[in-house]
């Protein structure tokens, strides 16, 4: 499947309040900080497009899941 760039499937505040994580087509987990808009870190290598993710209580780690029922841990710094 060819990534869609563009497409975000899911976005969720993190629990710092200074940070948004997105997801989605482009096969990438992005944080974005608040302040500046800019983005802080991305994650390839998922394969393809992450439809869905939880971040942990503590903030330190994202489960993603997608249509072929994958699921990843990714660890935030």
């Amino acid at each position: 499947m060819t990534p869609q760039k563009g497409v975000i499937n899911a976005i969720a505040l993190n629990f710092d309040g200074k940070s948004l994580i997105s997801g989605g087509g482009d096969q990438t987990l992005k944080v974005w900080d608040l302040e500046t808009g800019q983005v802080k870190q991305t994650w390839t290598g998922y394969g393809e497009e992450i439809n869905h993710f939880v971040v942990s209580p503590e903030g330190d780690a994202i489960a993603t899941g997608s249509g072929s029922k994958t699921i990843k841990i990714w660890q935030l710094p």
